[in-house]
């Protein structure tokens, strides 16, 4: 009889169309769960391969794509160089030189106490704008015959000073030396033990070994 009604063959009752007719003709039908699932058949093979694919969770350790954040920033760190110091010609290097000086003469004019704590005055463009031609701060002072390094009572500490124009830079570099040498003294040397005197012994003896040394004065 049903095969009969499917075919139509009895008149005045409509026609029951085959399962797969009927999903292609996108009719509902009930899924496993007992829902009406409605669609044609290459929906429901979309559907199926999809569920059992499932979602990628945030931490499923997927491989980030070629448009996520990091692998942009891996990309930017690639192939960058280290940073050079400018070229600059004699001229422009001894202009940048008396900038640098009018900076250092202007902030000790411009801020008195600003040394009070035994720590150097360093103008605030120096890292920026002198550094990366001139070098450090401390070996830029000593070079500098306009200005003078002052020591502190520990190697940390040391101010910054205009210098009156006297000494000569050949004078000033055994200076500067023989002031490194203090520092390294004080450096070393517990506080209960320090002597001027004694440190000035040490360095005749020292003198007297290389020759020309001036001779020790009268007791």
């Amino acid at each position: 009889l049903k095969s009969v009604v499917r075919a139509g063959i009895l008149p005045g009752v409509p026609s029951i169309p085959p399962p797969a007719v009927g999903a292609a003709m996108g009719l509902k039908k009930k899924g496993a769960k007992g829902k009406m699932v409605s669609g044609t058949a290459d929906d429901a093979k979309a559907s199926s391969a999809s569920s059992a694919t499932g979602p990628r969770s945030k931490g499923s350790g997927a491989a980030a794509g070629p448009g996520s954040p990091k692998a942009k920033a891996a990309k930017a760190g690639q192939g960058k160089a280290p940073a050079q110091a400018p070229r600059l010609s004699p001229e422009q290097r001894e202009e940048l030189v008396k900038q640098a000086v009018q900076a250092i003469k202007k902030g000790l004019a411009d801020n008195p106490t600003a040394q009070d704590t035994g720590h150097p005055f360093i103008p605030s463009t120096w890292a920026k704008t002198f550094k990366p031609v001139l070098g450090g701060y401390r070996k830029f002072l000593e070079r500098c015959s306009q200005l003078k390094v002052v020591e502190g009572d520990n190697p940390a500490k040391y101010t910054v000073h205009v210098s009156d124009g006297k000494t000569t830079p050949v004078a000033e570099e055994w200076v500067v030396l023989l002031r490194g040498a203090w520092q390294k003294y004080l450096h070393l040397t517990p506080k209960n033990g320090r002597d001027v005197e004694a440190f000035v012994q040490r360095a005749r003896q020292g003198a007297s070994r290389g020759g020309g040394a001036p001779p020790a004065p009268p007791e």
